[in-house]
């Protein structure tokens, strides 16, 4: 079963707009960046990465994961075969939000992407409830 999880934009903003100024997208606590089509845009820095599927009125988180350098995995072809993989449960335009994290180590960045899935986790179990 493919659960889904909400991403948080501003209660005053229409989405359209939010993401044509490219304005911060809230997971949790942690301010990302984007979206992204794909990798082209980014730095070749360190930093956790969501997939997301862009409807008509919300953000779909679809994964969520860390790279070392998220231009290099998010123009991998690898990354290319997730978004195959994905476009098969997103009904709309699947993109990349992205939050840097140039210094933090591995084993930081590691433990903020798994803070982040339980933060999720916890919001999802209680609306749930």
């Amino acid at each position: 079963m493919h659960e889904t999880t909400s991403i948080q934009v501003p209660d005053d903003t229409n989405l359209a707009e939010h993401l044509e100024t490219n304005e911060s997208i809230l997971i949790g606590t942690v301010e990302f960046e984007g979206p992204f089509r794909d990798g082209e845009d980014l730095l070749p820095l360190p930093g956790i990465f969501a997939i997301v599927c862009q409807s008509k009125s919300e953000l779909e988180l679809l994964t969520l994961d860390e790279s070392h350098c998220l231009k290099d995995c998010l123009n991998s072809s690898e990354y290319e075969d997730n978004m195959l993989f994905f476009s098969e449960h997103c009904k709309g335009a699947l993109l990349a939000i992205v939050h840097y994290t140039p210094a933090m180590s591995a084993a930081e960045r590691i433990a903020l992407k798994n803070e982040l899935l339980a933060q999720m986790m916890t919001e999802e179990t209680a609306t749930q409830n």
